[in-house]
């Protein structure tokens, strides 16, 4: 990642392909919990695995950007519930 400088503020340079964490709410939670039954009903004659979110000791998940968009994007709005936690941790690479 590299700063650039335009205005008054900074900016970093950020692929939508790194790995950014969440604090996911129900809200979330019961989102990705419907997309994989969606998909199981789709695919019922794959073993699929049971739905299972992967939270760190802090109870941060991981993502992709541009998986988290696709996943969670269509049910954030701007005066409505969120689907996580309004505080991003961006993975820095060194």
């Amino acid at each position: 990642m590299s700063k650039t400088h335009g205005g008054k503020g900074q900016y970093m340079n950020f692929n939508i392909n790194n790995f950014v964490k969440v604090k996911l709410t129900e809200l979330g939670i019961h989102e990705l919990q419907r997309q994989h039954n969606e998909l199981y009903k789709h695919f019922s004659n794959i073993d699929i695995a049971p739905f299972k979110i992967n939270k760190d000791e802090d109870g941060y998940t991981k993502f992709q950007l541009h998986d988290l968009i696709r996943s969670l994007g269509h049910v954030l709005y701007l005066t409505g519930p969120l689907p996580f936690d309004i505080n991003i941790k961006i993975e820095v690479k060194e």
